[in-house]
C-alpha cells in the first residue's frame, strides 16, 4: 500500500501544479458537454461503460484501465461563488466517497488553472469488490457561476506519472463554453460531443440535402428474413430484418438507413462512420447502377419501385400523424427490460417509459465513440416527423433523431407499425 499512496501524492502534485505558460495557448479541439479542451496525443475518446463518452489513455494496456469522466457542468446559487463552489465540490465527493464505499476523508488541494479557473481537486484510494486498488480523483472547476466536474479512475499505477501530466495539459487549458464572453467567436473544433444530443442538432450551419439531376431522391426498403448467429458453430436464426437503400439527387448513396433521418442530414458526416456503406450511382435505361468501393450492385427500375431480383424496394414514407403506445413488436417475447414503449399525444407531446434503451439505438460523435442509452430514461416532451425522422425533444433537456418510416402498407394517419432504424414498433 506505500506505493499506491507514493503514486497518490505524485498525481496531486501533478494535477494540482499550474503548468508553464506557453507562447503559444494550447488550442481546444475538442468538446464535451460544456467543457472545450486540447485533446492531449496520448489520450482519445471512448465510449463509456454507461454508454456515455469518457477518456482513455492510448498507453494503458488491455488489463488495465485509466478513464476520465465528465459531469454536466451546473449554475451556482447564491451571491458568495466561491463559498457555493466549495459547498458543490464537498457534495460531489460526498456522493462518490458513498458510491465507491470510501471511508477515507482522502486529500483535497486548491488552485487556478492557466485559464483562470478556481479548482479543486481530491484523491482518494479505492478497493473494488474484486480486492483491486484503484484511485479516484476528483476534479471541480468554476468560473463566475459556472461549475464542472471530471473524475479520473484508474488501476494503472505504473503509467500513472504520464496519466498525470497529460491530465494536467487538460485542465490546464479547459474552459466552460458556457462562459464564452459574449461575442467572442468559438474555436474550431476537431470533435463536439453533446451527450444530451443526436449529432445532427450540433450542426452550424444546418446542413441541406444533396441537390441534382441524377434521378432517384428519397429513401427505399425492403423486408424479409436474414440469418443471425454464427453459422461457424451451428448457431443461426431466421431474424425478421429490413434493408435500405438511401438514394440523393446528386448522385449519392448510401447502402443502409441514414441513423438521423432526413430532416438534418450530412453524407459526408456519416460517410465517416460507414465508408464501405456510401457510394454513387447512376440511372441509366431502367437500370441503377451503384458503386461502393469494389463493391457493385445493381437494381431495376420497375414502376414506383426497384427489383433485386425478385425482390421489391419500395419507396417509405417519411411523415405521419402518431397516436398512442408503441413499443417493440417482441417485447412479449423479451424480458421486463425491453417492455418499455413511448406514447405519442395527438397534441405533440409525448410521454416516453424509456424506450431508448429497449431498440439500443445508438449515435456516432466521431473516432470510435458510439454513444447509446443503456439504461431506460424516462421522460416527457414534444415530438415531431418529418424527412423520414422521428424528433424528440425532452423537456429535460435530451434531443433525440431517429430514422424514421411507416411499416410496410400503414396508414399516416394513426399507424399501427413504424420503424425506428430499423426496429419494429407497433401500438398496443
Amino acid at each position: 500500500m506505500p506505493r499506491l499512496f507514493a503514486c497518490l501524492a505524485l498525481v496531486l502534485l501533478a494535477v494540482v501544479e499550474p503548468a508553464v505558460a506557453k507562447e503559444d495557448a494550447v488550442a481546444p479541439d475538442t468538446q464535451i458537454g460544456d467543457w472545450v479542451f486540447h485533446l492531449p496525443d496520448g489520450m482519445k475518446i471512448v465510449t463509456g461503460l454507461d454508454g456515455r463518452p469518457a477518456l482513455a489513455f492510448r498507453s494503458t494496456p488491455d488489463n488495465l484501465s485509466t478513464t476520465v469522466r465528465f459531469s454536466h457542468s451546473a449554475e451556482l446559487h447564491g451571491e458568495d461563488s466561491g463559498k457555493a463552489f466549495k459547498a458543490w465540490a464537498k457534495e460531489g465527493r460526498d456522493a462518490l466517497k458513498k458510491t465507491l464505499s470510501i471511508e477515507t476523508d482522502g486529500d483535497i488541494t486548491e488552485t487556478r488553472t492557466a485559464q483562470g479557473y478556481e479548482m479543486q481537486a481530491w484523491a482518494a484510494m479505492y478497493t473494488d469488490q474484486r480486492q483491486v486498488n484503484w484511485l479516484t480523483i476528483l476534479t471541480c472547476m468554476h468560473k463566475g457561476k459556472r461549475a464542472g466536474g471530471m473524475m479520473l479512475f484508474t488501476n494503472d499505477f505504473e503509467r500513472l506519472e504520464s496519466a498525470a501530466t497529460e491530465l494536467d495539459e487538460l485542465i490546464n487549458h479547459a474552459t466552460f463554453a458556457s462562459c464564452r464572453a459574449e461575442g467572442e467567436k468559438p474555436p474550431r473544433l476537431k470533435t463536439r460531443i453533446d451527450p444530451l444530443s443526436t449529432p445532427s442538432f450540433l450542426w452550424d450551419p444546418r446542413p441541406e440535402l444533396p441537390k441534382g439531376d441524377a434521378g432517384l431522391d428519397g429513401l427505399y426498403g425492403a423486408s424479409g428474413l436474414g440469418a443471425a448467429g454464427d453459422p461457424r458453430e451451428g448457431i443461426t436464426t431466421a431474424k425478421f430484418r429490413w434493408r435500405y437503400f438511401a438514394f440523393f439527387a446528386d448522385g449519392r448513396v448510401m447502402r443502409m438507413i441514414p441513423p438521423e433521418g432526413l430532416m438534418c442530414f450530412s453524407f459526408d458526416y456519416w460517410q465517416q462512420r460507414y465508408p464501405g456503406d456510401c457510394g454513387k450511382y447512376t440511372l441509366k435505361d431502367g437500370t441503377v447502377e451503384m458503386a461502393f468501393g469494389e463493391l457493385k450492385e445493381t437494381l431495376k427500375v420497375k414502376g414506383d419501385e426497384l427489383m433485386d431480383g425478385d425482390k421489391p424496394y419500395s419507396k417509405l414514407a417519411g411523415e405521419a400523424k402518431l397516436s398512442g403506445r408503441f413499443l417493440r413488436h417482441d417485447a412479449s417475447n423479451l424480458g421486463e427490460t425491453y417492455r418499455k414503449g413511448i406514447t405519442f399525444n395527438a397534441d405533440g407531446t409525448f410521454d416516453d417509459d424509456g424506450f431508448n434503451s429497449t431498440i439500443n439505438v445508438g449515435w456516432w460523435v466521431g473516432g470510435d465513440c458510439v454513444l447509446r442509452d443503456l439504461k431506460a430514461e424516462p421522460g416527457t416532451g414534444a415530438w415531431r416527423i418529418a424527412s423520414n425522422t422521428l424528433e424528440l425533444l425532452y423537456n429535460d433537456g435530451r434531443r433525440r433523431r431517429f430514422a424514421f418510416h411507416l411499416y410496410t402498407d400503414e396508414p399516416a394517419d394513426n399507424p399501427k407499425a413504424i420503424v425506428l432504424n430499423g426496429n419494429v414498433l407497433t401500438q398496443q
